[in-house]
């Protein structure tokens, strides 16, 4: 093996062993952010493909293929080498997985649990309502005030088979402190004409 073989075959290791210690960091960071929510009522998966981190697994597919087709072809490449970034990629997604939820909680919306600041208390909601997509999928839509009292809006995906058992939650988490008497929103006089 040549001197250049040498140093490019040791920069390889160096990346793979840096894309498989990162990705296992963040795994790892991933499933401890989402030990500690507490009191989950309802979870779901968001993104297209069924909820599956899209990256990660074209990730997966690529490495298959390419071993496959080096097989195919003949070709030598080492196990450890396609075994390394599968590894990788399988921690890639499951961190991926555990990312592209919407937890449902006792205290409010979790929506990207690994990452800061995507959770609404449900005292930070000061109004929403029930929609549908273009594509006639239900859809919430939630107005709350952050930190900084700025009104923000959430826009949260919800599916068919969720639906029901998230409109009770939002009904006895929401809509008892936005239920006001016709006395108290109009006033008397409003009322009689």
């Amino acid at each position: 093996m040549s001197a250049a073989a040498a140093v490019l075959a040791t920069l390889h290791l160096i990346v793979q062993v840096g894309f498989i210690s990162v990705m296992l960091l963040v795994m790892i960071v991933t499933v401890m952010n989402r030990m500690r929510v507490r009191h989950v009522r309802q979870q779901w998966r968001t993104g297209r493909l069924l909820g599956l981190p899209l990256w990660p697994a074209v990730f997966l597919g690529a490495v298959v293929l390419f071993y496959g087709g080096a097989l195919l072809l003949g070709q030598a490449i080492p196990l450890k080498m396609i075994a390394g970034y599968f590894v990788g990629g399988v921690f890639w997604f499951v961190a991926g997985l555990l990312s592209r939820a919407v937890l449902v909680t006792e205290y409010g919306l979790i929506y990207h649990p690994s990452r800061a600041g995507h959770a609404v208390a449900w005292e930070q909601v000061v109004d929403y309502f029930e929609t549908t997509t273009a594509s006639r999928k239900p859809c919430y839509v939630f107005f709350y005030l952050d930190p900084s009292e700025t009104r923000r809006r959430l826009e949260l995906m919800v599916p068919r088979s969720e639906r029901a058992a998230f409109g009770q939650i939002i009904a006895e988490k929401l809509d008892a402190r936005f239920t006001l008497s016709a006395r108290q929103v109009y006033g008397k006089k409003a009322l009689e004409g």
